[in-house]
Order: structure tokens, then C-alpha cells, then sequence
């Protein structure tokens, strides 16, 4: 439920933030 979200975000947070 908010497993695929939260860890989308958190992936795309310091994915984006080298």
C-alpha cells in the first residue's frame, strides 16, 4: 500500500540528489 510510495520516494529523493 504505501510500501511501493514511500520507498519510490525515498529512492527518487537521493536518486535525484547525487
Amino acid at each position: 500500500m504505501e510500501n511501493k510510495l514511500l520507498r519510490f520516494t525515498l529512492r527518487r529523493l537521493p536518486n535525484n540528489m547525487p
